[in-house]
């Protein structure tokens, strides 16, 4: 095994560690900043491979959750789909509120994954076996999903119709933000 491969695995394990130890403290986190600047750093990485990346964000959207916890998710997230999404295809990022917590969603039209494999996704070294070659440690969504659950949310992954896969990050409402 190369030698960066097992540092990416050494440095998902140290922070799965910290997520699951609890030792961070929560902090307020302007989720409407952190989904728009997140998108905006990906949206050359999205371009350079051919995928098309849209943001709808609302105003005003606030957790208290792990620090940077919604950009640390979004970015296992969006690095998932510009690794698997195939070229041609679209990510869709929405942030609102629904039923009094936030919810982000990052949805693609790419190919998806037969529903039994769903679960894999968020396993620690879970692979599909179509992607049992692919580089990398396995732990990038299993991180999301720790620190969304140390946030008090949770990260679900769901089949989109008519094809393509759809991320649920859904965390506690803190009170909006009035200032700008």
């Amino acid at each position: 095994m190369r030698l960066d491969v097992l540092q990416l695995l050494l440095d998902g394990l140290l922070a799965l560690a910290r997520v699951e130890a609890g030792t961070a403290p929560l902090a307020d986190e302007d989720v409407s900043a952190a989904v728009r600047g997140r998108c905006a750093a990906w949206e050359p990485v999205f371009t350079a491979a051919q995928l098309r990346l849209t943001a709808d964000v609302q105003h005003g959207l606030r957790t208290r959750a792990l620090p940077d916890a919604v950009g640390r998710v979004l970015d296992a997230l969006l690095d998932n789909a510009a690794e698997f999404v195939p070229p041609g295809s679209r990510v869709d990022v929405h942030a609102g509120r629904r039923e009094g917590e936030l919810l982000v969603l990052v949805g693609d039209d790419g190919p998806g994954f037969p529903p039994e494999q769903l679960p894999l996704l968020l396993r620690r070294f879970g692979r599909a076996p179509l992607h049992q070659n692919t580089p990398g440690s396995g732990l990038g969504l299993a991180i999301a999903d720790e620190i969304a659950h140390g946030s008090g949310g949770s990260l679900t992954v769901r089949a989109a119709a008519p094809h393509g896969l759809r991320f649920e990050l859904r965390l506690p409402a803190a009170q909006p933000n009035t200032e700008r």
